[in-house]
């Protein structure tokens, strides 16, 4: 049993925390660096790939050597109204493809490999590539280099991890992809030992060019992701039917919702459920407030309606117009918590939930011996 020893409100690390090289240590010993590093290195990991340009000697592309060489004749005698130009061969479809407009990887520059994995199982990193010229030329090199340095360090051990376990599908032709088990990133993170949550996303958000299944993004890879992507889109679409159909008075409070979601994701095997700041994330990914920015929004339009209801340009106001009067005159999201959902993001559901409170308040109250209901309708 490890011996646990406390230091004020901080524990002190316990043994297999403290090993040589243990990333625990470090962001204990120095969080602020830590953090600052860390920081550096999803940078350095996310523009691993941004100064490598596609060349035909990592990737090369068939059909630069096999079509015609442009220079060797007019291009101009094939255009439409050229003497070469063949009606009926371009009705049939045969239309020939010079090297210029070819289709395949060369039209799609995004599209080419980041890495390759060879039919051997030998795994070729172009940036890594590219930082061993860098090296060998410069005798300092500089901070983000270093740092890219690193990165394709950690690239290179996720792809030989990942031949490694699967060597015998990856190199084998007559396998496909859907042979893959089902393993998450999650996993193979922890497996690896790469803490950062969102690391590991970093890491296989590039391509692969594979011996037998083409190029394939490397989240395909990871199966499990897919089925839980699944999970996650019939959990929101029970949230977001739920957020629709609440009275805008009394919104549903993210605790009893993240509930209820989080009941539907370990029903169909999602685990690592942290906190309901998963759900509010994506809540907030769909342009949808937090129940507190939601209430607000009733509350602000109450107060409008019972302040504002005498103001000449009332009939010909729209949501959109009134979303602007309830910011710029009743401070409509103006907290430091609220703020973000001023921005365009959110605008469609707010201008919705709007028009949802106005035709209730318009339902309810009579005022000034004028007929809101009637009213309300122009409104929005």
């Amino acid at each position: 049993m490890a011996i646990v020893i406390r230091r004020g409100n901080k524990r002190a690390p316990n043994r297999e925390e403290t090993r040589k090289g243990s990333p625990k240590i470090a962001e204990l010993r120095n969080p602020k660096a830590y953090r600052k590093r860390a920081a550096k290195l999803d940078k350095a990991i996310e523009e691993l790939d941004d100064e490598i340009a596609p060349d035909d000697s990592f990737f090369p592309d068939p059909s630069i050597e096999e079509g015609p060489d442009p220079d060797d004749y007019d291009l101009g005698e094939y255009d439409l109204d050229g003497p070469k130009f063949d009606e009926d061969e371009q009705e049939s479809g045969n239309v020939f493809f010079g090297p210029l407009d070819c289709p395949g990887p060369s039209m799609e520059p995004s599209a080419y490999p980041s890495l390759t994995i060879e039919p051997t199982g030998h795994v070729r990193i172009r940036a890594e590539e590219r930082l061993q010229e860098m090296i060998s030329r410069d005798k300092h090199l500089s901070q983000a280099v270093q740092m890219k340095i690193a990165a394709s360090a950690l690239l290179r051990q996720v792809a030989e991890y990942m031949v490694n376990q699967w060597r015998d599908l990856i190199l084998n032709p007559d396998k496909t992809i859907d042979d893959l088990p089902p393993v998450s990133q999650f996993e193979m993170a922890k497996a690896l030992g790469i803490a950062e949550d969102s690391r590991m996303s970093r890491l296989v958000n590039r391509y692969v060019s594979t011996p037998y299944w083409g190029i394939l993004h490397m989240t395909k890879f990871f199966r499990a992701e897919e089925e839980k992507e699944e999970c996650w889109r019939e959990a929101m679409s029970h949230a977001l039917q739920r957020i629709e159909s609440e009275y805008p008075r009394s919104p549903v409070k993210t605790a009893t919702l993240w509930k209820e979601v989080k009941a539907i994701l370990e029903k169909g095997g999602v685990g690592n459920l942290k906190s309901d700041r998963m759900l509010r994330n994506r809540l907030e990914a769909k342009g949808i407030p937090s129940a507190p920015a939601r209430k607000e929004i009733f509350k602000k339009v109450e107060k409008w309606f019972k302040e504002d209801e005498g103001h000449p340009d009332l009939e010909r106001l729209t949501c959109s117009g009134i979303r602007k009067i309830l910011m710029e005159r009743h401070n409509l999201f103006s907290s430091s918590d609220s703020n973000r959902f001023r921005e365009t993001g959110y605008t469609p559901f707010v201008e919705e939930r709007i028009k949802k409170v106005v035709q209730i308040l318009s339902e309810r109250e009579t005022r000034n011996g004028r007929d809101i209901k009637r009213k309300a309708k122009d409104i929005c």
